[in-house]
């Protein structure tokens, strides 16, 4: 996962100082985003093993929709973690919580990865990796 400012959103920030082109003193730089878009494909040319996906982070104002969002991020996945048999057996078995477990209470029985509850057993102690959870969770395609 990559961010940055937005740099087509700073105009609304109303700065005294024309000359300002960053929002924070330590930003070494901040992409429009043709910028962070032309970036984010050219490394998925030289890695083509990956899949990339944008996401706008902080709605502006209304009226403000042609600007973007207030910043931008792009998730990079490998490939093969969009492969089903990627995933281990432990987050694919059926949930085996008791009756009062909020797992029962709440959704039935079913697959741990769509499970809601936060017991032990249906929540994993390490983690998985964060490419693949978002890939899941977000039921975003490769």
């Amino acid at each position: 996962m990559v961010t940055t400012p937005n740099a087509d959103f700073n105009v609304l920030f109303g700065w005294e100082d024309e000359n300002k082109t960053f929002r924070h003193y330590d930003h070494k730089f901040e992409w429009t985003r043709q910028q962070f878009q032309d970036w984010s494909n050219n490394i998925i040319l030289r890695f083509p093993d990956y899949t990339m996906y944008f996401t706008d982070i902080g709605e502006g104002p209304a009226g403000t929709e042609a600007l973007g969002a207030c910043s931008q991020m792009a998730t990079f996945v490998r490939k093969d973690l969009c492969n089903e048999s990627y995933i281990l057996q432990k987050y694919t078995k059926l949930c085996i919580c008791d009756n009062e477990s909020m797992c029962q209470k709440n959704t039935g029985t079913g697959s741990v990865m769509s499970c809601k509850c936060t017991c032990s057993l249906c929540s994993p102690s390490f983690s998985w990796g964060i490419c693949t959870y978002v890939v899941n969770y977000l039921f975003v395609s490769c």
